[in-house]
Protein backbone atom coordinates (compact mmCIF):
# COMPACT_ATOMS: atom_id res chain seq x y z
CA UNK A 1 0.00 0.00 0.00
CA UNK A 2 1.42 3.37 -1.04
CA UNK A 3 2.02 6.12 1.51
CA UNK A 4 -0.78 8.26 0.03
CA UNK A 5 -3.26 5.39 0.28
CA UNK A 6 -2.21 4.75 3.87
CA UNK A 7 -2.74 8.40 4.71
CA UNK A 8 -6.25 8.38 3.25
CA UNK A 9 -7.09 5.16 5.09
CA UNK A 10 -5.89 6.66 8.40
CA UNK A 11 -8.08 9.72 7.89
CA UNK A 12 -11.05 7.46 7.17
CA UNK A 13 -10.53 5.52 10.41
CA UNK A 14 -10.23 8.74 12.39
CA UNK A 15 -13.45 10.12 10.89
CA UNK A 16 -15.47 6.97 11.51
CA UNK A 17 -14.20 6.75 15.09
CA UNK A 18 -15.21 10.37 15.71
CA UNK A 19 -18.71 9.85 14.28
CA UNK A 20 -19.14 6.74 16.41
CA UNK A 21 -19.05 8.98 19.50
CA UNK A 22 -22.20 11.13 19.25
CA UNK A 23 -21.69 12.61 22.71
CA UNK A 24 -18.50 14.17 21.36
CA UNK A 25 -19.78 15.06 17.90
CA UNK A 26 -22.74 16.83 19.47
CA UNK A 27 -20.88 17.84 22.59
CA UNK A 28 -22.70 20.99 23.62
CA UNK A 29 -24.17 21.53 27.06
CA UNK A 30 -26.37 22.98 29.78
CA UNK A 31 -26.41 23.87 33.49
CA UNK A 32 -26.79 20.62 35.43
CA UNK A 33 -26.76 22.00 39.00
CA UNK A 34 -27.03 25.33 40.81
CA UNK A 35 -25.89 25.82 44.41
CA UNK A 36 -26.87 28.94 46.40
CA UNK A 37 -25.67 30.44 49.68
CA UNK A 38 -23.14 29.54 52.30
CA UNK A 39 -24.93 26.34 53.19
CA UNK A 40 -24.76 25.23 49.56
CA UNK A 41 -28.43 24.61 48.86
CA UNK A 42 -28.31 22.63 45.64
CA UNK A 43 -30.90 22.49 42.86
CA UNK A 44 -30.65 19.96 40.08
CA UNK A 45 -31.51 21.09 36.59
CA UNK A 46 -33.54 19.21 34.03
CA UNK A 47 -31.84 17.47 31.19
CA UNK A 48 -32.71 19.11 27.90
CA UNK A 49 -36.21 18.22 26.69
CA UNK A 50 -34.77 15.90 24.06
CA UNK A 51 -34.26 13.40 26.90
CA UNK A 52 -38.01 13.41 27.79
CA UNK A 53 -37.34 13.89 31.49
CA UNK A 54 -38.66 16.68 33.71
CA UNK A 55 -38.77 17.33 37.43
CA UNK A 56 -39.24 20.33 39.72
CA UNK A 57 -36.30 22.72 39.46
CA UNK A 58 -35.26 26.37 39.69
CA UNK A 59 -33.34 26.15 36.39
CA UNK A 60 -35.31 26.81 33.23
CA UNK A 61 -35.27 23.77 30.97
CA UNK A 62 -33.93 24.11 27.43
CA UNK A 63 -35.11 22.01 24.48
CA UNK A 64 -31.72 20.70 23.37
CA UNK A 65 -28.01 21.14 23.93
CA UNK A 66 -27.37 22.86 20.62
CA UNK A 67 -25.98 26.40 20.75
CA UNK A 68 -27.99 29.53 20.12
CA UNK A 69 -26.77 31.04 16.87
CA UNK A 70 -27.12 34.66 15.84
CA UNK A 71 -27.08 37.86 17.92
CA UNK A 72 -30.75 38.55 17.14
CA UNK A 73 -32.03 35.09 18.06
CA UNK A 74 -34.94 35.27 20.54
CA UNK A 75 -33.52 32.22 22.32
CA UNK A 76 -30.60 34.36 23.44
CA UNK A 77 -32.48 35.26 26.64
CA UNK A 78 -32.53 31.89 28.41
CA UNK A 79 -31.55 29.23 25.92
CA UNK A 80 -32.98 27.18 23.09
CA UNK A 81 -36.76 26.90 23.62
CA UNK A 82 -36.37 27.50 27.37
CA UNK A 83 -39.52 27.14 29.48
CA UNK A 84 -40.12 28.53 33.01
CA UNK A 85 -39.14 26.31 35.91
CA UNK A 86 -41.65 25.38 38.63
CA UNK A 87 -39.53 26.32 41.68
CA UNK A 88 -37.96 29.53 42.99
CA UNK A 89 -34.80 29.56 45.07
CA UNK A 90 -34.39 31.92 48.03
CA UNK A 91 -31.21 33.95 48.20
CA UNK A 92 -29.79 36.99 49.99
CA UNK A 93 -27.64 39.90 48.85
CA UNK A 94 -23.99 38.83 48.93
CA UNK A 95 -24.79 35.10 48.50
CA UNK A 96 -22.61 33.10 46.14
CA UNK A 97 -24.24 31.16 43.32
CA UNK A 98 -22.37 28.23 41.71
CA UNK A 99 -23.22 26.94 38.23
CA UNK A 100 -22.13 23.44 37.24
CA UNK A 101 -22.01 23.01 33.45
CA UNK A 102 -22.15 19.68 31.66
CA UNK A 103 -21.98 18.47 28.10
CA UNK A 104 -24.53 16.34 26.31
CA UNK A 105 -25.06 12.95 27.95
CA UNK A 106 -23.83 14.40 31.26
CA UNK A 107 -20.28 14.46 29.89
CA UNK A 108 -17.69 17.14 30.61
CA UNK A 109 -18.25 20.57 29.17
CA UNK A 110 -16.68 20.34 25.69
CA UNK A 111 -15.37 23.85 24.94
CA UNK A 112 -12.35 25.70 26.29
CA UNK A 113 -12.22 29.06 24.48
CA UNK A 114 -14.52 31.97 25.20
CA UNK A 115 -15.86 34.24 27.94
CA UNK A 116 -18.28 33.50 30.77
CA UNK A 117 -20.84 36.25 31.46
CA UNK A 118 -23.48 36.50 34.20
CA UNK A 119 -26.51 38.81 34.20
CA UNK A 120 -29.52 39.44 36.41
CA UNK A 121 -32.96 40.86 35.62
CA UNK A 122 -35.91 41.82 37.79
CA UNK A 123 -39.12 39.87 37.24
CA UNK A 124 -41.07 42.81 38.63
CA UNK A 125 -44.12 42.17 40.74
CA UNK A 126 -44.61 38.58 39.56
CA UNK A 127 -42.63 35.55 40.62
CA UNK A 128 -40.11 34.46 38.03
CA UNK A 129 -41.92 31.20 37.22
CA UNK A 130 -44.55 33.42 35.57
CA UNK A 131 -42.17 35.92 33.97
CA UNK A 132 -41.57 36.26 30.23
CA UNK A 133 -37.81 36.51 29.82
CA UNK A 134 -38.13 38.14 26.39
CA UNK A 135 -39.24 41.34 28.17
CA UNK A 136 -36.37 41.32 30.68
CA UNK A 137 -33.90 44.18 31.09
CA UNK A 138 -30.58 42.68 32.13
CA UNK A 139 -27.63 44.06 34.07
CA UNK A 140 -24.26 42.34 34.08
CA UNK A 141 -22.90 41.28 37.47
CA UNK A 142 -19.77 39.33 36.44
CA UNK A 143 -17.55 38.52 33.48
CA UNK A 144 -14.59 36.19 32.96
CA UNK A 145 -12.34 36.12 29.92
CA UNK A 146 -8.69 35.19 29.98
CA UNK A 147 -6.46 34.68 33.00
CA UNK A 148 -3.20 36.55 33.47
CA UNK A 149 -1.35 33.56 31.99
CA UNK A 150 -3.38 33.82 28.77
CA UNK A 151 -5.52 30.77 29.48
CA UNK A 152 -9.30 31.00 29.26
CA UNK A 153 -11.37 30.60 32.44
CA UNK A 154 -13.53 28.25 30.42
CA UNK A 155 -10.73 25.69 30.63
CA UNK A 156 -11.65 25.28 34.32
CA UNK A 157 -15.27 24.61 33.35
CA UNK A 158 -14.09 21.94 30.95
CA UNK A 159 -12.12 20.43 33.83
CA UNK A 160 -15.33 20.13 35.88
CA UNK A 161 -15.12 23.21 38.11
CA UNK A 162 -18.28 25.27 38.74
CA UNK A 163 -18.51 28.96 37.88
CA UNK A 164 -19.04 31.05 41.04
CA UNK A 165 -20.63 34.52 41.08
CA UNK A 166 -21.87 36.78 43.88
CA UNK A 167 -25.29 38.43 44.12
CA UNK A 168 -24.72 42.20 44.57
CA UNK A 169 -24.51 42.97 48.28
CA UNK A 170 -26.73 46.08 48.05
CA UNK A 171 -29.42 44.56 45.80
CA UNK A 172 -32.98 45.40 46.82
CA UNK A 173 -35.30 42.47 47.63
CA UNK A 174 -37.44 41.08 44.84
CA UNK A 175 -37.85 38.45 42.16
CA UNK A 176 -34.86 38.01 39.86
CA UNK A 177 -33.61 35.82 37.05
CA UNK A 178 -29.91 34.97 37.06
CA UNK A 179 -28.61 34.32 33.55
CA UNK A 180 -25.24 32.73 33.03
CA UNK A 181 -23.84 32.44 29.53
CA UNK A 182 -20.89 30.58 28.10
CA UNK A 183 -19.80 31.91 24.70
CA UNK A 184 -17.78 29.43 22.65
CA UNK A 185 -15.35 30.99 20.16
CA UNK A 186 -13.72 27.91 18.64
CA UNK A 187 -15.23 28.65 15.20
CA UNK A 188 -15.77 32.40 15.64
CA UNK A 189 -12.96 33.14 13.19
CA UNK A 190 -15.81 33.28 10.68
CA UNK A 191 -18.55 35.88 10.90
CA UNK A 192 -21.55 34.35 12.70
CA UNK A 193 -19.56 31.37 13.94
CA UNK A 194 -19.89 32.29 17.62
CA UNK A 195 -21.97 29.93 19.80
CA UNK A 196 -24.07 31.11 22.76
CA UNK A 197 -25.06 28.86 25.68
CA UNK A 198 -27.34 30.80 28.06
CA UNK A 199 -29.14 29.43 31.12
CA UNK A 200 -31.62 31.08 33.51
CA UNK A 201 -32.23 30.37 37.21
CA UNK A 202 -35.21 31.73 39.18
CA UNK A 203 -34.52 33.52 42.49
CA UNK A 204 -36.30 35.41 45.24
CA UNK A 205 -33.84 37.81 46.89
CA UNK A 206 -34.60 38.82 50.49
CA UNK A 207 -33.09 41.34 52.87
CA UNK A 208 -33.63 45.06 53.32
CA UNK A 209 -31.16 46.58 50.87
CA UNK A 210 -32.24 49.32 48.51
CA UNK A 211 -29.80 49.11 45.61
CA UNK A 212 -31.08 48.92 42.06
CA UNK A 213 -29.18 48.89 38.77
CA UNK A 214 -28.67 52.19 36.99
CA UNK A 215 -30.83 52.75 33.94
CA UNK A 216 -27.70 53.05 31.82
CA UNK A 217 -26.59 49.55 32.90
CA UNK A 218 -29.74 47.82 31.63
CA UNK A 219 -29.78 45.99 28.28
CA UNK A 220 -32.04 43.75 26.23
CA UNK A 221 -31.21 40.25 25.05
CA UNK A 222 -31.25 40.03 22.15
CA UNK A 223 -30.12 43.59 21.58
CA UNK A 224 -26.91 43.90 23.61
CA UNK A 225 -24.63 42.21 21.05
CA UNK A 226 -23.60 43.03 17.49
CA UNK A 227 -22.51 40.47 14.93
CA UNK A 228 -19.16 42.19 14.43
CA UNK A 229 -18.45 42.96 18.08
CA UNK A 230 -14.74 42.31 18.69
CA UNK A 231 -15.57 39.78 21.40
CA UNK A 232 -17.85 37.75 19.12
CA UNK A 233 -16.08 37.88 15.76
CA UNK A 234 -12.44 36.94 16.39
CA UNK A 235 -10.57 36.11 13.19
CA UNK A 236 -7.22 36.34 15.03
CA UNK A 237 -8.13 34.25 18.08
CA UNK A 238 -5.37 31.69 17.52
CA UNK A 239 -2.66 34.17 16.50
CA UNK A 240 0.22 34.95 18.90
CA UNK A 241 -0.38 38.01 21.07
CA UNK A 242 -4.14 38.03 20.48
CA UNK A 243 -5.90 40.47 22.83
CA UNK A 244 -9.51 39.72 23.69
CA UNK A 245 -12.33 42.19 24.36
CA UNK A 246 -15.27 40.88 26.40
CA UNK A 247 -18.58 41.61 24.63
CA UNK A 248 -21.75 43.19 25.96
CA UNK A 249 -22.26 46.00 28.46
CA UNK A 250 -19.92 46.87 31.30
CA UNK A 251 -20.35 45.20 34.66
CA UNK A 252 -23.10 47.14 36.44
CA UNK A 253 -22.01 49.51 39.19
CA UNK A 254 -24.30 47.80 41.66
CA UNK A 255 -22.21 44.63 41.28
CA UNK A 256 -19.31 46.47 42.92
CA UNK A 257 -21.31 47.36 46.02
CA UNK A 258 -22.66 50.70 44.85
CA UNK A 259 -26.23 51.91 44.81
CA UNK A 260 -26.23 51.58 41.06
CA UNK A 261 -28.20 54.78 40.44
CA UNK A 262 -27.28 57.23 37.71
CA UNK A 263 -25.89 60.36 39.36
CA UNK A 264 -25.26 62.43 36.24
CA UNK A 265 -27.96 65.11 35.92
CA UNK A 266 -29.48 65.58 32.47
CA UNK A 267 -28.49 68.60 30.44
CA UNK A 268 -30.96 71.46 30.75
CA UNK A 269 -30.99 72.33 27.06
CA UNK A 270 -29.70 70.77 23.88
CA UNK A 271 -29.38 72.64 20.60
CA UNK A 272 -28.98 71.21 17.12
CA UNK A 273 -26.31 73.07 15.21
CA UNK A 274 -28.00 72.44 11.86
CA UNK A 275 -31.35 73.80 12.97
CA UNK A 276 -32.79 76.87 14.62
CA UNK A 277 -35.17 74.78 16.63
CA UNK A 278 -34.29 74.57 20.30
CA UNK A 279 -35.08 71.39 22.19
CA UNK A 280 -35.69 72.43 25.78
CA UNK A 281 -36.41 70.70 29.06
CA UNK A 282 -39.93 70.85 30.56
CA UNK A 283 -38.89 73.94 32.51
CA UNK A 284 -38.63 75.92 29.29
CA UNK A 285 -41.74 76.43 27.20
CA UNK A 286 -40.58 78.82 24.49
CA UNK A 287 -39.78 77.08 21.24
CA UNK A 288 -38.57 78.75 18.08
CA UNK A 289 -40.92 78.39 15.08
CA UNK A 290 -39.95 76.04 12.27
CA UNK A 291 -38.07 77.64 9.36
CA UNK A 292 -41.15 77.59 7.11
CA UNK A 293 -43.22 79.55 9.61
CA UNK A 294 -40.46 82.05 10.25
CA UNK A 295 -40.07 82.93 6.59
CA UNK A 296 -43.75 83.12 5.79
CA UNK A 297 -44.94 85.25 8.70
CA UNK A 298 -47.25 88.01 7.49
CA UNK A 299 -46.47 91.60 8.50
CA UNK A 300 -49.57 93.74 9.17
CA UNK A 301 -50.09 96.65 6.81
CA UNK A 302 -49.07 100.00 8.25
CA UNK A 303 -50.44 103.50 7.58
CA UNK A 304 -49.05 105.38 4.58
CA UNK A 305 -45.71 107.18 4.98
CA UNK A 306 -44.48 104.76 7.66
CA UNK A 307 -43.78 101.14 6.65
CA UNK A 308 -44.95 100.53 3.09
CA UNK A 309 -42.46 98.82 0.74
CA UNK A 310 -39.97 101.27 -0.72
CA UNK A 311 -40.31 102.03 -4.45
CA UNK A 312 -38.98 104.44 -6.99
CA UNK A 313 -40.81 107.82 -7.05
CA UNK A 314 -42.76 108.14 -10.28
CA UNK A 315 -44.45 111.35 -11.50
CA UNK A 316 -47.87 111.09 -13.10
CA UNK A 317 -48.81 113.36 -15.94
CA UNK A 318 -52.29 112.02 -16.32
CA UNK A 319 -54.79 109.89 -14.47
CA UNK A 320 -53.95 106.87 -16.63
CA UNK A 321 -50.31 106.96 -15.57
CA UNK A 322 -51.00 106.79 -11.85
CA UNK A 323 -49.90 103.40 -10.43
CA UNK A 324 -52.83 101.83 -8.63
CA UNK A 325 -51.68 98.18 -8.05
CA UNK A 326 -48.76 96.44 -6.32
CA UNK A 327 -47.60 95.10 -9.69
CA UNK A 328 -46.91 98.65 -10.86
CA UNK A 329 -44.50 99.36 -8.03
CA UNK A 330 -40.82 99.26 -8.90
CA UNK A 331 -38.57 96.75 -7.10
CA UNK A 332 -36.30 97.85 -4.30
CA UNK A 333 -33.21 97.53 -6.48
CA UNK A 334 -34.45 100.37 -8.68
CA UNK A 335 -34.76 102.93 -5.91
CA UNK A 336 -33.32 106.38 -6.59
CA UNK A 337 -31.93 108.79 -4.08
CA UNK A 338 -34.52 109.83 -1.51
CA UNK A 339 -36.54 112.83 -2.66
CA UNK A 340 -39.49 114.77 -1.46
CA UNK A 341 -42.15 115.89 -3.88
CA UNK A 342 -45.21 117.82 -2.97
CA UNK A 343 -48.42 118.53 -4.81
CA UNK A 344 -48.66 121.18 -7.43
CA UNK A 345 -50.42 123.66 -5.13
CA UNK A 346 -48.78 124.72 -1.89
CA UNK A 347 -51.97 125.69 -0.16
CA UNK A 348 -55.50 124.46 -0.50
CA UNK A 349 -58.43 126.49 0.55
CA UNK A 350 -61.26 124.70 2.22
CA UNK A 351 -63.94 126.55 0.34
CA UNK A 352 -62.72 125.09 -2.95
CA UNK A 353 -63.08 121.51 -1.65
CA UNK A 354 -66.71 122.00 -0.74
CA UNK A 355 -67.86 122.51 -4.32
CA UNK A 356 -65.62 120.25 -6.39
CA UNK A 357 -63.60 117.12 -6.49
CA UNK A 358 -59.84 117.00 -6.70
CA UNK A 359 -58.18 116.28 -9.99
CA UNK A 360 -55.34 113.81 -10.08
CA UNK A 361 -52.08 115.19 -8.80
CA UNK A 362 -48.58 113.90 -8.87
CA UNK A 363 -47.59 111.05 -6.58
CA UNK A 364 -45.13 111.95 -3.89
CA UNK A 365 -42.89 110.20 -1.42
CA UNK A 366 -41.15 111.12 1.77
CA UNK A 367 -37.79 109.98 3.00
CA UNK A 368 -37.92 107.98 6.25
CA UNK A 369 -34.54 106.92 7.51
CA UNK A 370 -33.06 107.07 4.02
CA UNK A 371 -35.78 104.90 2.36
CA UNK A 372 -38.21 106.50 -0.08
CA UNK A 373 -41.79 105.74 0.93
CA UNK A 374 -44.59 106.47 -1.55
CA UNK A 375 -48.19 107.44 -1.13
CA UNK A 376 -51.01 106.58 -3.42
CA UNK A 377 -52.15 109.17 -5.95
CA UNK A 378 -55.30 111.08 -5.24
CA UNK A 379 -57.73 110.18 -8.03
CA UNK A 380 -61.13 111.41 -6.91
CA UNK A 381 -61.96 112.09 -3.35
CA UNK A 382 -65.00 113.34 -1.58
CA UNK A 383 -64.91 116.44 0.52
CA UNK A 384 -64.41 114.36 3.66
CA UNK A 385 -61.50 112.38 2.24
CA UNK A 386 -59.85 115.45 0.77
CA UNK A 387 -59.93 117.31 4.09
CA UNK A 388 -58.49 114.25 5.83
CA UNK A 389 -55.79 114.06 3.18
CA UNK A 390 -54.83 117.72 3.65
CA UNK A 391 -54.87 117.52 7.41
CA UNK A 392 -52.83 114.28 7.77
CA UNK A 393 -50.52 114.57 4.78
CA UNK A 394 -49.89 117.86 3.04
CA UNK A 395 -49.98 120.20 6.02
CA UNK A 396 -47.46 118.00 7.73
CA UNK A 397 -45.17 118.31 4.72
CA UNK A 398 -45.12 122.08 4.42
Amino acid sequence: MSSSSLHIFSLFLLLTSFLALPHLALAHGYVATVSIGSNGRSYKGNLPAESNTRHASVIRQIQNTQPVKGVNNQNLACGSGATPASLIADAMPGDQVKFDWKGAGNSAWPHNAGPILTYMASCGSVTCDKFDASTARWFKIAELGKKSNGQWHMVDVQAGQPVTVTIPSTLAPGNYLVRQELIALHIAMSLGGVEFYPSCTQLRVGGSQTGRPAESDLVRLPGAYGERDPGLYVPGIYEPGFQYTIPGPRVARIANGGSGSDNTPPASTSVKASSTKVVATPSSTKVAPPPDEATSTKVPASPPLTSSPAVKSTPASSPASVPTTAAALAPESQLTAPTVKVCQKRRLRSKNWASRTVKPVATFSISLGGVATPTAAVVKRSRHHARHFVRSGLRGSH
